[in-house]
């Protein structure tokens, strides 16, 4: 586990696909953190990432070697 500062402009689908590989696991994301699906996030925000709740590797392992970030705005 790690924590993860979110980024302008991200939202919580964007931080489950750039950290866990698909948005299906916003669900995981915000069990993780106490968060509700569809809460408006700021920039900044402490988020855990469990490392352990990666759905698709090859995505998540792309976004890191490009160092690329997810931000729907």
């Amino acid at each position: 586990m790690y924590n993860y500062l979110s980024k302008p402009g991200q939202n919580l689908v964007d931080i489950a696909m750039q950290h866990y590989g698909s948005a299906e696991a916003v669900v995981e994301l915000c069990i993780d953190n106490n968060l509700n699906i569809g809460q408006d996030i700021t920039a900044g925000l402490s988020l855990l990432i469990n490392e352990e709740n990666i759905i698709n590797k090859r995505l998540v392992t792309y976004y890191k070697n490009n160092n690329l970030t997810v931000a729907s705005e």
